[in-house]
């Protein structure tokens, strides 16, 4: 096996990150001292009670946020709080607790006064999603705000599975593509890979899942507070890939939020479909303006079950930890965390596209990021956010001898800077900014995929317009990247191995017609895709996906025009969003079945290949209250992806698929049965395999109670209830074995 002779390699990684932690340390402390250096104005207090408006009682463990201020607490056993010591102004206050619905108003803090407020809430026979105040909210670069779904709450515990893939699985236009249950990602509109970018806490994860199936995405699940899926102008701020997006896992490494007293949570899962246990805690606790957060979660699990026996070799164990610290001044916060995410996984071994035995990948990263905000004393510009973050990243592939086949390694950095924007000429928020990276990648053991450097920037901007009844939101990016490999040579297999250089820019567009009851809307997107240097340079055996691959020194960029048309109803009871898209491709680029073999190791080849495509598709969501107590829920999308010069089905493309709910809240209980189902699909891409329809039904039951300052929760999931043997159609395993078994699920988590 080769040695890695560059910043990638194991050893050179203990200096360079030793480095980086230097120079996050380095780049707090100035940060700091600015921020001690700032005049403090003269402070108020607000102190309040929380008590529910149908019966008069107080509301224990009520979270109240001033959004501007970062500051937060929660209500006592008697439904008060008090915040101390906050700047005087006008602030955005928000509720939150499970149970009951969001509450939102202004409140005003005068200096040297205390401000009393009198919250009513009222309990919600549904879950309530993100709230967004759109007259008053400065926008926020780093929560997305502009999500077109929010997974959080009651929600994302009772779909919190292994992967971030396995939790999204049930949302409208969101699949998991699977190679085994670890190395699952999650398909937006039948786009995945280098189309759908995974982001923790608004960064990049440094892992390499997008460029093969069988890559596990770095993040894990169980610690995390809420996903967000974003696409359209908004995705922009983060990503040129617009018409797949941006799927935002909310951690909060560095915390942003000032909190009055300690505040703890801690979780336990165990399922019994492959006798997986996990366990996470999270603590964050104030110190004067120093905020102290620290969170590290356990996840071990077995082969899993299905019923036709078990899929073999798909065990996996992860650790993952971070500790994060920040210090807020009166204009905003500075902060650093650093996280570290160990993994080994099985890929199971024996079906098409497999290694014969199958393959154990050991995956570690480590990440370091500073991230600061400051709140100029100017309203066009209310805030200025920084951040620079390093990610090293290592991750081997290891054959059932005992030998690593191949191996890779990059070393990251990232930095951005977005000011936040207010009245902007004829727009009321906004944002602008700036990003950049520097990557350098090695691989070792079995292939000819040559060290590169990759140096990408980007400029963006997003603005919103709205004069009832109409909201227009603008987004637009420009990409430039530059690949180097360590030389320049003629591969016999893939050609002339060079320095190649892309730039390109994509642009959104989303005009929506807003009444009382119903929301009208249009987007309009450009996307861009610039090929990844795997695509470009790899040129040898992946074991772990059973294949030889090989790149194309000469690919151009992708580019795509997507339409979409949606509505929005709202009316009494009910609620309902439908959508229709259509997404052209100049060159859609993807790695074609070739139908031969690499004869001394007898792998199928794959050839990177950019062809024009057409995908077009439809989704919808709706919710019926049929009474206070008792709720229908109905989901369903469906998608078609065509080569347009060969008229040949685009390869991996999810069936019509969807599901029908019914729940009943009982108290503080609430239970429910799930019936998920899709169609057969038979358009299949060059060596796939026709998969039939199913149908499979879930029930599950969900418990609140709180005891002193305590909030006790408990999630039971019964998934695939009557053991049905289905197969889906963008798991690689499906040519040998079905989707999993029965599976008793139970989640425990308590917030103090």
């Amino acid at each position: 096996m080769s040695t890695c002779n560059n910043p990638c390699c194991p050893n050179a990684s203990r200096t360079t990150f030793s480095r980086a932690a230097r120079g996050l340390v380095g780049c707090l402390c100035g940060l700091c001292c600015v921020a001690s250096a700032l005049a403090q104005q003269r402070p108020g207090t607000l102190i309040g009670t929380v008590t529910d408006a149908n019966v008069e009682a107080p509301v224990a463990w009520v979270q109240i946020v001033l959004d501007e201020a970062g500051r937060s607490t929660a209500s006592d056993e008697t439904g008060q709080f008090k915040l101390v010591d906050v700047p005087a102004g006008t602030y955005t206050l928000k509720t939150s607790r499970i149970g009951y619905g969001a509450l939102v108003q202004r409140v005003q803090i005068l200096p040297e006064d205390t401000t009393v407020v009198r919250l009513l809430v009222s309990t919600s026979p549904i879950e309530a999603g993100e709230v967004i105040v759109e007259a008053e909210q400065a926008f926020r670069a780093d929560d997305l705000g502009r999500a077109v779904l929010t997974v959080e709450d009651q929600a994302l515990r009772q779909s919190l599975g292994t992967t971030i893939a396995e939790t999204l699985a049930s949302q409208p236009g969101v699949r998991m593509r699977s190679m085994g249950p670890a190395p699952a990602r999650p398909v937006v509109r039948g786009l995945g890979g280098e189309r759908v970018l995974v982001l923790e806490d608004g960064e990049r994860t440094g892992d390499l899942s997008a460029t093969s199936s069988d890559h596990a995405v770095v993040v894990e699940p169980m610690t995390a507070s809420r996903i967000e899926v974003v696409r359209g102008p908004a995705a922009l701020l983060y990503t040129s890939t617009t018409q797949g997006g941006v799927v935002n896992v909310v951690r909060g490494y560095i915390p942003t939020i000032s909190y009055d007293r300690p505040h703890i949570e801690a979780s336990t899962q165990v399922a019994s479909v492959n006798e997986s246990v996990a366990t996470g805690v999270m603590g964050v606790a104030p110190f004067g303006a120093w905020t102290v957060r620290a969170d590290g979660s356990y996840r071990s699990a077995q082969d899993i079950n299905t019923p036709l026996g078990r899929l073999e070799n798909t065990g996996i164990e992860t650790l993952n930890g971070s500790a994060g610290v920040s210090y807020r001044y009166r204009r905003g916060y500075a902060g650093v965390a650093g996280s570290a995410y160990t993994t080994s996984y099985g890929i199971p071994g024996g079906f098409i596209g497999a290694h014969p035995t199958g393959v154990r990948i050991d995956v570690q990263r480590r990440h370091l990021e500073a991230r600061t905000e400051y709140q100029p004393p100017t309203p066009r510009i209310p805030r200025i956010e920084a951040n620079y973050s390093y990610t090293f990243y290592e991750h081997q592939e290891i054959e059932g001898n005992g030998l690593t086949g191949v191996e890779f390694a990059a070393v990251a950095y990232h930095g951005k800077i977005v000011a936040r924007t207010q009245r902007l000429g004829p727009f009321q928020q906004g944002a602008f900014g700036v990003w950049g990276q520097y990557r350098d990648y090695n691989t070792g053991g079995i292939t000819f995929t040559p060290a590169t450097l990759q140096r990408s920037a980007a400029v963006f901007g997003y603005q919103e317009w709205h004069r009832a009844p109409w909201r227009v939101q603008l987004g637009g990016r420009l990409d430039v990247r530059q690949l180097t490999p360590e030389r320049t040579f003629e591969s016999r297999i893939i050609g002339l191995v060079r320095e190649r250089s892309f730039s390109g820019w994509s642009g959104s567009v989303d005009a929506t017609w807003e009444q009382d009851d119903v929301d009208v809307g249009v987007i309009v997107t450009r996307s861009l895709r610039l090929p990844a240097l795997e695509e470009l340079y790899s040129g040898g055996p992946h074991l772990a996906a059973y294949s030889f691959e090989v790149g194309n020194p000469d690919l151009g960029k992708e580019t795509g025009l997507g339409f979409e048309a949606y509505a929005h109803v709202h009316q009494g009871r009910w609620e309902g969003r439908l959508s229709a898209y259509l997404n052209t491709f100049e060159s859609y680029l993807f790695p074609r079945n070739t139908g031969e073999l690499f004869v001394r190791l007898l792998l199928p080849l794959y050839q990177i290949v950019g062809e024009p495509a057409r995908m077009y598709g439809a989704e919808w969501s709706g919710t019926w209250h049929i009474t206070p107590r008792w709720e229908l829920g109905t989901q369903a999308a469906y998608i078609h992806g065509t080569l347009t010069d060969t008229d040949e089905p685009l390869p991996w493309i999810p069936p019509l698929s969807g599901h029908v709910s019914l729940t009943r809240r009982l108290g503080a209980l609430k239970v429910g049965a799930t019936v998920r189902a899709a169609d057969s699909q038979s358009r299949l891409g060059p060596f796939e395999e026709t998969t039939d329809s199913y149908a499979v039904a879930d029930v599950f039951a969900q418990f609140h109670r709180t005891t002193g300052r305590a909030l006790h929760t408990v999630d039971l999931t019964v998934q695939n209830l009557t053991n049905a043997t289905y197969y889906d159609h963008l798991s690689r395993v499906k040519s040998i074995m079905p989707e999993p078994g029965i599976n008793l699920r139970l989640l425990y988590k308590v917030y103090f």
